[in-house]
């Protein structure tokens, strides 16, 4: 499939969520989409086309093959107190269960606490951080999913 003719999955999930009343930050490339919501106060939603610095949990890189065929975001929720230690695992079961519902006829999968897996390969990722600043809380839930493309130098990958 030539992914370069299609319109970038950026542009249709910010016409999405703007239409859903969300203020939304995009630019072509960014560093890490985490490190501009956690910066920037702003916007409930960031997205971007690549990451030239994405990132996982650990040391853990996140990779993407740029041109916009993977979702690349970060999207932001106000909270009335710090996140608690146990949101990874409910986000990462939560977007396993989107998964599972939007495409049932799949072979989904879930290594915890925020790997999702299709086929026994790597098609997303989650990295949440929290930001707190006095009495003011965000949670910050990086989302990569590998949509159109995955990365050529990890075999362990797989596009939807």
């Amino acid at each position: 499939m030539n992914t370069e003719a299609l319109p970038k999955l950026s542009h249709w999930t910010k016409i999405y969520a703007e239409s859903r009343g969300l203020k939304v930050w995009h630019q072509p490339a960014t560093t890490s989409t985490n490190d501009e919501a956690k910066a920037n106060h702003k916007f409930d939603l960031f997205l971007t086309d690549h990451q030239t610095s994405g990132r996982g949990r650990s040391t853990n890189l996140w990779q993407d093959r740029s041109g916009g065929a993977n979702l690349l975001s970060s999207w932001c929720f106000q909270l009335a107190s710090p996140a608690q230690h146990i949101s990874g695992a409910v986000w990462g079961l939560a977007i396993y269960r989107a998964a599972k519902k939007t495409w049932p006829e799949n072979k989904w999968s879930l290594k915890a606490p925020n790997d999702l897996l299709l086929n026994g390969k790597k098609i997303a990722g989650l990295l949440l951080e929290s930001v707190s600043q006095g009495t003011s809380h965000r949670l910050v839930v990086g989302l990569g999913f590998n949509a159109a493309r995955a990365p050529e130098s990890m075999a362990q990958a797989t596009p939807l």
